[in-house]
């Protein structure tokens, strides 16, 4: 379908499927041909969508589960294109991941399949939405973040190693600078490698003047 643009992302917000949440129920539509007989098809007679209050709830869930990976896909879309803030992507992201999840549990509930066996099933083509909400679980921002603290987790554990070799090549009475040169630089290196650290982080300027 047609992606909506920048002025568009109130369509994003999701209201749920169209159908209702219990019962069975049809509008009923008059036609004719042009040669005044009644159509073949009877479009007066009213059709039901499902034969049971049971069989509706399946139907509404399915809606649901298929509305929400069409927002969020044309969510992703929007982000990518720089078409609305950060703030307001992860607003809307984070309420969709929650209903989704939501609806997914209703999914297996009541139709005994996954959402991705759902979207197998009926061709969903959301890569997008699919992504964010089966695979990521967490707004695009946040899954960047979570990466960039691991990293600097990480070169958190290998400052620390650094800082006990150049402590014991202190010990060992390695009192040249060309000695201490190696040890010491690793641990500034490392230490420039932990971006959850100030910048004028005190421990920086005293490796620098060693």
């Amino acid at each position: 379908g047609n992606r909506p643009g920048c002025g568009q992302t109130a369509r994003l917000m999701y209201s749920g499927s169209p159908y209702p949440a219990s019962g069975a129920s049809a509008h009923s539509v008059s036609s004719s041909t042009g040669a005044g007989s009644e159509s073949s098809l009877r479009l007066d007679r009213e059709l039901k969508l499902a034969t049971s209050r049971a069989d509706m709830e399946k139907e509404r869930v399915k809606a649901e589960v298929y509305a929400l990976l069409q927002t969020t896909d044309r969510l992703e879309a929007l982000y990518g294109r720089g078409a609305i803030s950060k703030d307001d992507y992860e607003t809307h992201c984070r309420d969709l991941i929650h209903h989704f999840k939501l609806q997914e549990d209703a999914l297996m509930r009541l139709c005994g399949m996954s959402s991705k066996e759902f979207i197998e099933k009926y061709k969903v083509d959301m890569p997008f939405g699919e992504q964010r909400l089966l695979v990521d679980k967490m707004p695009s921002t946040s899954s960047m973040e979570t990466g960039r603290t691991a990293g600097s987790n990480i070169a958190a554990l290998t400052c620390g190693a650094a800082f006990v070799t150049a402590l014991d090549a202190a010990d060992m009475d390695h009192a040249s600078k060309e000695q201490l040169w190696d040890p010491i630089s690793a641990v500034l290196s490392t230490i420039n490698d932990i971006y959850t650290l100030p910048h004028d982080f005190p421990p920086k300027a005293v490796f620098q003047r060693w």
